[in-house]
């Protein structure tokens, strides 16, 4: 019996993954239609990822990678609803992005790139209100783990006490990018993020978490 309940718990996971994939797509296409893309350039950037090799293995693995990005991409969502309609929609992003930030470290490229557009432009209320919505889950969460005195800051800061080799990133940076599949997103990125860095508030808030992600 608790071999066929794990069995039943890892479809459950495995369909919430590819659920969470799926959702991506839909989440990337209504972030373009926001920053204005006609509904075909729309379409085509919600292909890209569901087109994506690497992500036809990660859709459905027992791994919190999908649940994180669809959670990110929702808090992008919410944060150009926030500069294009109401800054309310700022307390939803942070909310999201704390979050995230929770799942996986990389979450963070998020609030990065919110708060830089919000601090530029001046906008120091709904900058702190995002903060505090973004820190608030942040300390909750952790505050719980370290009252019962669990091992999460050990294995959450584990990504930063591994061993770093940047001639084996270069070398394994090389092989990928000979990869037509791979190198294709890449360039097509590369001209999308130029274009968004001279574009509005919204589309250069896209363009800093991009490089944020990527750094």
């Amino acid at each position: 019996a608790s071999h066929s309940d794990f069995d039943l718990v890892r479809i459950r996971i495995r369909l919430l993954a590819y659920g969470c994939f799926l959702l991506n797509a839909l989440i990337i296409f209504l972030i373009c239609k926001k920053l204005r893309f006609s509904t075909v350039n729309s379409v085509l950037a919600a292909l890209m990822l569901l087109g994506q090799r690497y992500f036809l293995s990660w859709n459905v693995t027992v791994r919190p990678d999908m649940l994180f990005l669809t959670v990110m991409l929702l808090s992008l969502l919410c944060a150009v609803e926030g500069v294009t309609v109401d800054g309310k929609w700022y307390v939803l992003s942070g909310t999201l992005a704390g979050l995230a930030f929770l799942i996986k470290q990389p979450g963070i490229a998020a609030p990065i790139a919110v708060l830089t557009i919000l601090l530029c432009r001046k906008e120091l209320k709904s900058a702190v209100v995002y903060a505090l919505s973004a820190g608030l889950p942040v300390v909750l969460v952790v505050g719980v783990l370290l009252w019962h005195r669990g091992p999460f800051l050990e294995q959450f800061t584990s990504l930063g006490k591994g061993v770093w080799s940047l001639r084996d990133g270069a070398l394994f940076a090389f092989d990928k990018l000979s990869d037509i599949s791979m190198l294709t997103p890449i360039i097509i990125g590369g001209i999308g993020f130029t274009q968004a860095v001279g574009g509005d508030a919204a589309s250069r808030m896209i363009a800093i978490f991009a490089l944020a992600n990527w750094v």
